[in-house]
């Protein structure tokens, strides 16, 4: 069994001459102000297999999560979405569901203000729709196949 680590940034801060200032890479930078305290800002994840594909979702009521593609040499794989427990700064897996052969792309439905349903999209040997409802379980939507082959 194949095991990969994925180091995550997710800001930058630096401070220079006893003033700090905070740059921000991606939505989750931690600021570094006198009344906060500095947050942790590279983040790891031990994913129990080599990843494939990953796609981070951008909605904002469900901060810091992100969809991994297994890549196992057979038709059985895996995609599982993490999250991150920001009380222990750490990535955690909210769930895991099967998947035909290695998701090539995954991609969250670009929607930044939660008004529609919590969609991912997975390619493969086909294109798969996802939804996630809020306890994280998912059930496939949609399997979209070219039924004709015409040459």
């Amino acid at each position: 069994m194949a095991v990969h680590t994925n180091a995550i940034v997710h800001g930058s801060s630096s401070a220079a001459a006893g003033s700090s200032s905070s740059t921000s890479t991606t939505s989750a930078a931690a600021a570094t102000t006198s009344g906060q305290s500095k947050r942790k800002e590279i983040y790891k994840y031990v994913a129990p297999w080599t990843i494939y594909a990953m796609s981070w979702s951008v909605r904002h009521d469900k901060r810091f999560r992100l969809a991994i593609g297994s890549y196992i040499e057979e038709y059985n794989n895996k995609v599982q979405i993490v999250t991150l427990d920001e009380s222990s700064s750490e990535f955690t897996a909210k769930t895991t569901f099967d998947h035909p052969y290695p998701t090539t792309k995954i991609m969250w439905i670009p929607d930044m203000k939660a008004n529609l349903p919590d969609l991912l999209a997975t390619s493969g040997d086909y294109l798969r729709i996802w939804r996630l409802n809020q306890d994280n379980e998912s059930t496939m939507e949609c399997l979209l196949n070219n039924v004709c082959y015409c040459y």
